[in-house]
């Protein structure tokens, strides 16, 4: 059973997959949150196998790989966790999917940017930042407004 952390977020995101042995497939991301994804794919891997995730070129975020842990086998695809929280490719996929906002992460600190439309929206953002595993410090830069 995964245990993800943040919203998961509504993408379609094609990405190549690597399984062990080298295993090549490609799947769809259709969710995806700081700590997993949800990846539509034929690949079948065993839970717990660590897998090579790529976004392509048809991403307009660019490239870019990271690595990630099988929690589930679906007969649509895959659950995963990211062995990192919130990966560079995670964070491109997450601001694709947020109309830009970002999250930038040093050490144990969160920094968010980006604009919202409410005030209640920045805040959300923040409380879920500041709920994520070994975060102990959240700046939130995120600007209010059209």
């Amino acid at each position: 059973m995964d245990h993800r952390w943040g919203q998961r977020l509504p993408v379609d995101i094609e990405v190549a997959l690597e399984g062990p042995s080298g295993v090549r497939a490609i799947g769809r991301i259709r969710n995806v949150s700081v700590s997993g994804a949800l990846i539509a794919t034929r690949l079948t891997v065993a839970p717990l196998a660590r897998i090579r995730v790529t976004t392509t070129p048809r991403f307009e975020a660019g490239t870019g790989e990271t690595i990630a842990y099988v929690v589930r086998q679906t007969p649509f695809g895959l659950g995963i966790e990211w062995c990192e929280l919130a990966p560079a490719p995670v964070r491109a996929m997450l601001a694709a999917a947020t109309g830009g906002l970002r999250v930038g992460i040093e050490g144990t600190r969160v920094t968010l940017s980006g604009r919202v439309p409410s005030r209640s929206e920045r805040e959300i953002a923040g409380e879920i930042a500041a709920r994520a595993p070994g975060v102990t410090d959240v700046r939130n830069e995120i600007c209010v407004g059209p």
